[in-house]
């Protein structure tokens, strides 16, 4: 039964027919029982179900993008069920083995009816990213990067500084043990 215009639809479906929203569980059903404690992920789930746009969800998965690895999907994904749009992460073949669990590849994919709106977000949202990228390092041209102080990658100072005196105290104990080794092969000679 829809909650918004109380019509009844068939058991299999999960949208209702005229306004669009997801459809409440039958009143049978062990997710209807208001003591029925639901386990956090499908409640995740359902809340995520919330957010698609039915009109986006029909048709087979079609790949629209790819990403480096799993983090970077997620961020993707993200992007696009914020407009609606559900989406699948998958790995592709060769990278589903335990040592590539959160490392490798991955595909994106949305069903045909959401191809290409999903391929304007995320052209949109990369763009965005790009030009945040862009002018975050606006300004720092060959000259900037000489200075090591002025540098993206360049150490802080007080880690400079640390490493130098490691390396002389590392001399100074260097010398320090040849010079014993030295007059202990001495006063063993004698």
């Amino acid at each position: 039964m829809c909650p918004l215009c109380a019509r009844s639809h068939r058991p299999q479906e999960r949208f209702c027919r005229v306004c669009g929203v997801p459809l409440r569980p039958p009143a049978g059903s062990y997710l209807a029982d208001p003591t029925f404690d639901e386990p956090a992920w499908r409640r995740r789930l359902r809340q995520r179900a919330r957010l698609l746009d039915p009109r986006l969800a029909e048709g087979e998965p079609v790949p629209v993008a790819g990403a480096q690895n799993e983090a970077e999907a997620e961020l993707l994904q993200g992007l696009l069920l914020e407009e609606g749009i559900p989406s699948l992460i998958r790995r592709p073949r060769g990278f589903d083995v335990p040592d590539f669990l959160a490392g490798g590849p991955r595909e994106l994919l949305v069903p045909a009816a959401a191809v290409e709106r999903a391929r304007e977000i995320l052209a949109a949202g990369t763009g965005a990213f790009a030009e945040a990228e862009a002018g975050r390092c606006e300004g720092r041209g060959a000259e900037s990067l000489a200075d090591p102080g002025e540098g993206l990658s360049a150490a802080p100072r007080w880690f400079r500084d640390l490493g130098l005196r490691l390396l002389a105290l590392a001399l100074v104990a260097l010398l320090a043990v040849a010079s014993f080794g030295k007059a202990l092969a001495e006063l063993l000679g004698r």
